[in-house]
């Protein structure tokens, strides 16, 4: 089995954390807001304050910012060994697409 360097390491973990907080988004704006909207307006207000008191812990942060700083990470790694800006990176993936 191939050994992973620590940027392909990095770059799978931010694909795994991008798509966990993906579905964690994909959830909350599918079933939780429709099940918010269902309630009167007293008990939908309890319910959202009930979540946001619960959501914030640490293996929701962790998950959360975890991602964004081995995203940035994997971006900063990866640009040293060739130097490359956001456009750049958006247009070479877009012509690989087409």
């Amino acid at each position: 089995m191939k050994e992973l360097s620590m940027l392909e390491m990095g770059t799978v973990l931010s694909a795994l954390g991008c798509g966990l907080m993906a579905g964690v988004f994909f959830a909350f704006s599918t079933f939780v807001m429709k099940a918010l909207g269902a309630l009167p307006p007293a008990q939908g207000i309890a319910a959202m304050q009930s979540i946001n008191v619960a959501l914030i812990n640490r293996w929701f942060m962790a998950a959360f910012f975890g991602t964004a700083l081995l995203c940035s990470w994997s971006q900063r790694f990866r640009s040293r060994l060739r130097p490359t800006c956001l456009p750049e990176a958006c247009f070479t993936w877009a012509a690989r697409s087409w």
